[in-house]
């Protein structure tokens, strides 16, 4: 079973309720930024604030949602007996909304996520906050893209104007 829009609303709802304030990352996240959806997802990618990790994973786990991994440090993986998949990516934030993976060391360097990096999409008619197209874009970036991860790179660079990298272009 894929990660269907609903299944997207339904899980942000959860973390609302629990007093999470997601943000979707990935192709969910590209989907928010064109308001509509392209392409099948076998999961959803959402950013959350590390101090939010705790009750993230105990509201999901009260629909069903148990984790399958965790790095121990900024990622966990959530799985549900329906092939639903959410992965979170735990930051660290400062006052002024930058935020760095809670890997990282806010000393260590500028912030992975620039508090402009925050912005809002539409997922089924709904409100969500995402990540910027040129973080989204970034994002695909070091490593071997798939075919998903190019279609999703050409999209944001037609849409919004974003530099599309040349290992993502049509030839």
């Amino acid at each position: 079973m894929a990660m269907e829009a609903q299944d997207v609303l339904d899980v942000l709802t959860v973390l609302a309720d629990a007093g999470v304030s997601p943000t979707l990352e990935g192709g969910w996240g590209v989907e928010a930024l064109l308001g509509a959806q392209h392409r099948d997802h076998s999961d959803v990618d959402l950013v959350i604030d590390l101090r939010q990790v705790k009750p993230a994973v105990e509201a999901l786990s009260e629909v069903g949602f148990e984790v399958s991994e965790h790095d121990g440090v900024s990622s966990i993986r959530l799985e549900d007996g329906y092939e639903r998949v959410i992965d979170l990516r735990s930051v660290s934030s400062d006052m002024h909304g930058n935020a760095w993976v809670a890997a990282r060391d806010p000393e260590e360097g500028p912030p992975d996520f620039p508090s402009e990096s925050f912005t809002y999409g539409w997922v089924a008619g709904r409100q969500v906050p995402c990540l910027s197209p040129d973080v989204q874009a970034s994002l695909h970036r070091g490593y071997e893209p798939t075919d998903v991860d190019r279609e999703d790179v050409l999209r944001l660079g037609e849409r919004f104007n974003t530099p599309v990298p040349a290992e993502f272009r049509r030839y």
